[in-house]
């Protein structure tokens, strides 16, 4: 069955929102694909999953890896994890996708979007493409216009891989599509205690957010959805 399946909505595995079993995971097979490989799903409304940090209750994986391991995934689809540049790209070259953001700052999710979003292949060092219309100025800084931390038309870079003139990813400890102007906000950083920054006592928490508009948050999720065949 799995031959067939191309993406997390299709109806072979899309379950009825009334469903208890809303997450869980399927093999696809996108059309760029040598052989299927494993995502992690929302049932309910077709999302893919492409990175979790959510390991506030869960031994955390560390994030600091090599160009191979983010190339190919590394980490554990019931904590956190990352899908791997090769198989997003494989994704998100066989239709228009549009990518969704979900922080947590401790108050609740908030939701960011951005559409179209498509992720080249290893001859471009997977370069990110990403329009945002969500007019949400905090949205926009996180992956959007801001200076330092846009990600549009931006290479994948690593400590080992790196395309920055910077070593962004040494001085951060990540890969991430990171500008030259190496930015506060880095979604596969450390968990860093804000005591470090703000003298209180407040538990470790991620620093994401453009140059000029840091923000703390407990989790990140990034997740993309077919809107184009």
């Amino acid at each position: 069955m799995w031959c067939e399946i191309d993406h997390c909505s299709d109806p072979q595995i899309k379950k009825d929102p009334s469903s208890t079993n809303r997450y869980g995971t399927a093999y696809i097979f996108p059309d760029t694909a040598s052989e299927p490989f494993l995502v992690y799903c929302d049932l309910h409304y077709g999302f893919t999953f492409l990175q979790a940090r959510v390991s506030q209750s869960c031994t955390r994986t560390s994030f600091q890896r090599s160009w191979q391991d983010y190339r190919d995934g590394f980490g554990d689809f019931t904590c956190d994890f990352w899908l791997g540049l090769d198989k997003i790209h494989q994704i998100t070259s066989q239709a228009q996708y549009k990518l969704e953001i979900l922080i947590d700052d401790g108050t609740g999710y908030k939701q960011c979007f951005y559409d179209p979003f498509r992720v080249e292949g290893a001859s471009s060092n997977f370069t990110a493409s990403l329009v945002q219309f969500d007019e949400d100025p905090d949205c926009n800084s996180f992956l959007g216009n801001d200076a330092g931390f846009g990600i549009n038309n931006i290479p994948f870079s690593t400590t080992d891989h790196d395309s920055t003139t910077n070593r962004c990813p040494s001085v951060l400890t990540s890969g991430w599509w990171f500008d030259n102007v190496c930015p506060v906000g880095n979604p596969n950083g450390p968990y860093i205690s804000q005591n470090t920054f703000l003298n209180n006592n407040s538990p470790p928490r991620l620093r994401i957010g453009g140059t000029y508009a840091g923000k703390w948050v407990k989790e990140f999720l990034m997740r993309i959805e077919n809107v184009g065949g």
